[in-house]
């Protein structure tokens, strides 16, 4: 069953499948775009739609987030690659068009930089699978890699920045943290060539 395909009929159908959840998240989907919602508890007073929104009933699992925010690799599947091997196989398999949140992230940390930036997407690619790399920035000839996680506990991983699910709220925010990623590896490089 598509995830899209399952959405919450009404408000009190959304506080009883809260009940039984806890804690979700909620996808809202208005006609053009989507936009995430944490929500917490038992009542839905705080589940706020825009007319012409409707919020989906599925709690939001890490990899149908990733591919709704970032859009999905069309790298194949092949099994194990070194790290370097599965960063040019995902460069080369990228979607035809980027998904608005990763155009949107991608043109705000070039605004952060002044330089050119590109995003490039990893969902579901063997850099996913075996390097937990969702998406990377390439900036000159550094790779900023980036895990996204629906895990509000992760703090840390194999990815040089972890991006939380609520971080997408605010991109120029999220954008600068990337930016200084970029501007500190960037400068490791120049010493390094330096020395």
């Amino acid at each position: 069953m598509n995830f899209f395909d399952n959405p919450i009929a009404n408000r009190k159908n959304a506080e009883q499948y809260a009940r039984k959840r806890g804690q979700m998240l909620f996808l809202v989907a208005p006609l053009t775009s989507h936009r995430l919602v944490r929500y917490e508890g038992s009542h839905t007073d705080d589940l706020r739609l825009a007319k012409g929104e409707r919020a989906m009933c599925r709690e939001i699992t890490g990899r149908v987030f990733e591919s709704a925010t970032l859009g999905r690799c069309e790298a194949p599947q092949s099994g194990y690659l070194p790290r370097r091997e599965a960063l040019d196989l995902v460069r080369k398999c990228q979607p035809k068009q980027k998904r608005p949140a990763a155009a949107r992230l991608e043109a705000e940390v070039m605004k952060h930089l002044g330089i050119t930036a590109e995003f490039f997407t990893a969902v579901s690619s063997t850099l996913d699978h075996f390097h937990s790399v969702d998406a990377f920035f390439v900036v000159g000839a550094v790779i900023v890699t980036i895990d996204v996680t629906t895990n509000p506990h992760k703090c840390f991983g194999k990815a040089d920045v972890i991006i939380q699910a609520d971080d997408f709220e605010n991109l120029a925010a999220l954008a600068g943290r990337i930016a200084n990623e970029c501007k500190r590896q960037l400068a490791l490089c120049s010493r390094r060539r330096a020395a």
